[in-house]
């Protein structure tokens, strides 16, 4: 049942949802939202062919990656002549932003199912000395399957200049967290 005055809209609804399944019914249909699907495994991509893909006019798609561009200005990235621009980690933190509130369960599963939950959470029980809540190795799963799909992309993977290097390089969770990453990824060579 919809209840609609000027200012409200109310849904009163006898089954039991969630809100990221309110967002995936309301974004299905968004042109920004499929251009930035697009783009969550794609590096490059040409204008005719996503207007063709997406049944819209080039004006329509223009003013879609004007909307996506003012977005992504908070995150300090941006789309431009087909590629994306800004550093990859931004990218990816974008990403992960967007799909903590976006994903249903089911596409959440579908996006870490490559991940093996029930490791990467031992992985982190054995760096932290303690084992994490579900949401917290969720979490680190959604992060994991965002890096590993971009993981081929060209673009420059530094780490921002604010980030200081030495901390990180001296840093024990870090240097733990690293060992462990890299037995846990050299299966994936």
């Amino acid at each position: 049942i919809v209840c609609v005055d000027d200012i409200n809209i109310k849904l009163l609804e006898k089954h039991h949802f969630t809100w990221q399944e309110v967002i995936s019914l309301l974004l299905q249909n968004s042109i920004s939202y499929q251009i930035l699907k697009y783009l969550m495994c794609n590096e490059f991509f040409n204008v005719t062919f996503l207007e063709k893909e997406l049944a819209v006019s080039e004006a329509t798609f223009n003013r879609q990656l004007s909307f996506i561009n003012s977005c992504l200005e908070e995150f300090d990235i941006a789309i431009y002549q087909g590629k994306q621009v800004g550093s990859e980690l931004n990218w990816r933190y974008f990403y992960f932003e967007l799909f903590q509130v976006t994903l249903t369960e089911y596409e959440w599963k579908k996006m870490c199912s490559d991940l093996d939950f029930d490791h990467l959470s031992y992985l982190c029980e054995k760096i932290i000395g303690e084992k994490l809540p579900t949401k917290k190795v969720s979490d680190l799963a959604l992060w994991l399957a965002i890096s590993q799909k971009r993981l081929l992309f060209q673009k420059d993977k530094k780490l921002p200049l604010h980030i200081e290097v030495d901390y990180i390089e001296e840093n024990v969770f870090y240097k733990r967290l690293e060992r462990l990453m890299l037995r846990f990824l050299s299966r994936y060579a």
